[in-house]
């Protein structure tokens, strides 16, 4: 990823200004999935980028993905938590997990541990010493028994009993205020790590809108209730913590599980010191479709391959395309990029459009489409994408210009004009929206088909308000993927 490391330049700054404030003790990143935050992030954090951008590493990081545990419902996520920060602290050969304690370093807190059984040994040893020490020995057993009833005057049972009551809240697994052993020595050491390498500490917890909706919200609860009673430090003693997910499937999950009308913004406001950081690189990524669609590869030969390029980038088909699907969201960062100077495999196949076989180079309106395919990996999913699209479509689109469908409606209505380019009007009408349209089917060269003088024809019993959303590029792309599944061309 590299050669797009352009992509993040805005996003960068402005992550930078946001980390570094002092006062940004817990941080909210949000973006649409697959947008590139977990690039972002590993970007970031990396020790050449921090290098440059922070002047050294100034943080070291905690990454953990839960979407990677397999749970079920009855086990704790919080566990799984734990134990990945205990690996990644144990992965550091030169962190010393354990300390070079001396005897009179250790001794004090054994005794402190141990004060019950020392008495003991003591109350049952000193009455078999020798005769000439024995008042000595009354005199302590006195002082023992003394401190005894000392001990017990100022310990009410009321308070051992609460004192046991909130002790096993706090070290019983599950609870919100869990803070046992094991988190502990987990604080214990963070606080050690930092001052070993001089460093700060984040935790990133990543992909949380991804993991069941009940380990979602433990988690948040689990750090919630320690912002709430432990305000002055965040959980483990992280310099920050960082929640990566799409803020509206939060919401959306939350509405779902206790109701539309309880106060989202008041539960979710205390996971973040500021504001929520919106990370969002889709204009980027417009801008450089061009770039990716001229590295791809299409033939082994090179006259072919700079062909086939052309028909791919001219008419703006394809261009408008991947444009209205990264805009809306429906095209992600990994699937956008999959091609990039990579080859695509399909630009010699034969296609049986009627009866006799031809070659796909022919019909540029495929050969955009069968890449599209390839970039959501089947074509379900692309007409899902292109479907919601259209539906959701800025009004006076260019997507709108009946001339983008010089590639694409010959192939649709391809049993009517079998493909004969003798200058004859035809006619198409589709069933389903009921537009009519008119074209003229041509060869731009020996090797090429395309419709011109395309025209819509008004229709009496038109609907008004649903027009829109079918008169543009993307309902006759799927249109033509419905067509190339009727012959077999795809599946």
């Amino acid at each position: 990823m590299k050669q797009f490391l352009e992509l993040f330049r805005k996003p960068i700054e402005e992550f930078t200004t946001h980390l570094l404030d002092e006062d940004n003790e817990r941080i909210l990143f949000s973006g649409i999935y697959g947008i590139g935050k977990t690039t972002f992030i590993k970007h970031f954090f990396n020790t050449e980028t921090q290098s440059e951008i922070l002047k050294g590493e100034k943080f070291r990081v905690f990454y953990l993905t839960p979407v990677n545990y397999s749970i079920s419902s009855n086990e704790d996520i919080f566990n799984y938590l734990k134990a990945d920060i205990i690996l990644e602290l144990l992965s550091d050969p030169e962190f010393k997990v354990d300390d070079d304690y001396s005897k009179k370093d250790t001794l004090p807190f054994y005794v402190k541990n141990n004060i019950d059984s020392l008495f003991d040994l003591l109350r049952d040893t000193l009455p078999k010493i020798e005769k000439k020490t024995l008042g000595f020995s009354k005199k302590l057993i006195e002082l023992f028994n003394g401190y005894s009833k000392y001990h017990k005057s100022i310990n009410s049972a009321n308070d051992d009993i609460l004192q046991k009551f909130s002790l096993d809240i706090i070290q019983k697994d599950g609870s919100i205020y869990e803070f046992n052993s094991v988190s502990e020595i987990i604080t214990n050491l963070m606080y050690k790590l930092k001052q070993t390498y001089n460093t700060k500490t984040i935790l990133i917890i990543d992909d949380l809108d991804r993991i069941d909706p009940s380990h979602i919200f433990r988690l948040f609860n689990v750090f919630a209730s320690h912002f709430d009673y432990q305000s002055s430090d965040n959980k483990f003693g992280f310099d920050k913590i960082m929640f990566v997910c799409d803020i509206d499937n939060i919401r959306k999950i939350y509405h779902n599980i206790y109701g539309s009308n309880i106060d989202f913004n008041g539960y979710i406001d205390k996971f973040y010191s500021k504001n929520i950081f919106h990370f969002d690189i889709r204009s980027s990524l417009v801008g450089m479709i061009n770039e990716v669609l001229r590295s791809i590869n299409y033939s082994d030969r090179p006259d072919t391959d700079n062909y086939i390029r052309g028909k791919m980038i001219e008419g703006k088909q394809l261009m408008y395309t991947l444009q209205e699907l990264i805009i809306q969201g429906k095209l992600n960062l990994r699937s956008f990029f999959k091609f990039y100077e990579k080859a695509v495999k399909y630009t010699s196949d034969d296609i049986h459009l009627l009866k006799s076989s031809n070659k796909i180079v022919e019909f540029p309106g495929i050969l955009q489409i069968r890449l599209l395919i390839e970039m959501y990996d089947d074509p379900e999913s692309l007409i899902i994408a292109l479907d919601y699209c259209r539906k959701n479509i800025a009004r006076n689109s260019d997507l709108e210009n009946p001339d983008l469908l010089s590639h694409i409606i010959y192939i649709v209505d391809v049993h009517q004009n079998k493909l004969n380019t003798g200058g004859s009007n035809y006619t198409f009408k589709d069933p389903d929206s009921n537009l009519i349209l008119s074209y003229q089917l041509k060869n731009f060269d020996a090797y090429t088909y395309f419709a011109q003088d395309i025209k819509f024809i008004p229709a009496n019993d038109q609907k008004a308000e649903n027009i829109y959303e079918y008169k543009n590029l993307l309902y006759f792309q799927i249109l033509l993927i419905k067509q190339l599944r009727k012959i077999g061309y795809i599946k």
